[in-house]
């Protein structure tokens, strides 16, 4: 139970109403479990204030945890952030830990239990997350990311969009939002005769209307639904009362929230590959990488290394010492592939094959390309699915090789 007051005295009085009934109707509040948050507090040297529940003292905090989620005296976010963060780290490392290892499980299996499990629990009650900060968005999305990373068993540095497109996954922020924009149609829909309903719609109308200064929920909603190009159902719902069913509501987000973003993701890979990779790793092409796998999980730690290879040639490179001759590269594929002297006879090897599988235009513009575009070109197209089955085994086998060979 909540009891709000605009000043001490109010509080006290609404507080020896309840103790009052309780004693009329014989039973008890624990004093131990409440507390007194006071927002907007002038800042000075005033001692904290105490009410009295009968006999017992009720003392002002600074944070009070209510279902679950803890709230401050400043309606800051930023702790149930960093709750998050700690959730989504411990939660995946336990799971991982227990026998689920990246690498010998399919990424797309451990991809549904992150969301299932690890998802929900870290963000439980993110629709009511507001006056985040940049910094608590920054420190979420990195902790996801590294998730996502470790999952697909790609690189720390590899391209972050990239991953999210390998795993058909959103950033963060995406989450949060969609989350908020699912909970603003249970909120419609709600009967009208609840007390919650008439709370959220006097302070929605207030805010569209009037342009009422406010923080939290209501606020985020209108940029939410001005971002997304869905504002049309709020003026509707203001204007007639009626709002969009659970399906079709969910459908909505669907289509305006999710695919909109994946679009977004999957162009802006494509533009920075200048070759349409994204249809090769998308999940609902029947001629993708995860398609063939299902069919042949026996060449998964082929395929695993082919991505890993394009995740090197879209990722920011970094000088780093080979493992086989020792010297120093800024790209670890283009040094496996064309530089390491280890590698020399593998090399050879994956030449007369690209040679014998490419017609020769092909070959020829391959060859002409700058080496890292090769890595990438070689690497899809060792990955090339027809009828949900591999093309090219002899070069997924090869490049595994060439890759990790006396390592």
């Amino acid at each position: 139970m909540i009891l709000m007051a605009y000043s001490s005295y109010a509080l006290q009085r609404m507080i020896d109403m309840c103790y009052q009934y309780s004693c009329k109707w014989r039973f008890e509040y624990n004093a131990s479990k409440c507390a007194v948050i006071v927002f907007n507090k002038q800042r000075s040297n005033q001692p904290k204030q105490s009410w009295s529940l009968g006999s017992d003292v009720i003392t002002e905090t600074s944070t009070y945890t209510h279902l679950g989620l803890l709230c401050d005296e400043y309606m800051s976010s930023s702790i149930l952030v960093d709750e998050a963060i700690k959730k989504l780290r411990g939660t995946l490392g336990s799971i991982l830990s227990s026998g689920l290892t990246p690498g010998e499980i399919n990424p797309l299996t451990l991809k549904k239990i992150y969301c299932s499990v690890v998802i929900p629990k870290a963000f439980y009650g993110a629709q009511l997350w507001s006056n985040c900060s940049k910094a608590d968005v920054k420190g979420l999305e990195i902790a996801h990311r590294k998730s996502l990373k470790q999952i697909a068993t790609l690189s720390p540095y590899c391209n972050t969009i990239f991953t999210l497109v390998l795993l058909d996954m959103d950033f963060a922020e995406d989450l949060m939002d969609f989350y908020k924009l699912q909970f603003l149609g249970q909120l419609c829909r709600l009967s009208p005769n609840l007390l919650a309903k008439q709370v959220f719609v006097q302070r929605l109308v207030r805010h569209i209307t009037y342009g009422d200064v406010m923080m939290g929920y209501i606020p985020d909603i209108c940029r939410l639904t001005h971002k997304y190009k869905i504002g049309h159902f709020i003026d509707t719902f203001i204007s007639t009362g009626r709002f969009p069913g659970k399906s079709a509501w969910g459908h909505i987000l669907k289509t305006s929230v999710k695919r909109l973003n994946q679009r977004q993701r999957e162009s802006h890979l494509d533009e920075q590959c200048e070759t349409n990779i994204s249809l090769s790793l998308k999940h609902s092409n029947s001629d993708s990488i995860w398609t063939a796998l299902k069919k042949i999980p026996k060449y998964s730690k082929y395929c695993y290394n082919a991505i890993r290879i394009l995740g090197y040639s879209v990722s920011e490179q970094f000088v780093s010492a080979c493992k086989r001759c020792g010297h120093f590269s800024n790209s670890h594929a283009t040094h496996a592939f064309w530089l390491c002297a280890k590698t020399s006879v593998t090399r050879k090897e994956l030449i007369c094959k690209l040679y014998d599988a490419m017609d020769g235009e092909t070959f020829r513009t391959l060859i002409r390309s700058p080496l890292l575009t090769q890595c990438r070109q070689i690497a899809l197209f060792s990955t090339q699915v027809e009828n949900g089955m591999f093309v090219n085994v002899h070069l997924l086998t090869t490049l595994h090789k060439l890759m990790y060979q006396n390592q």
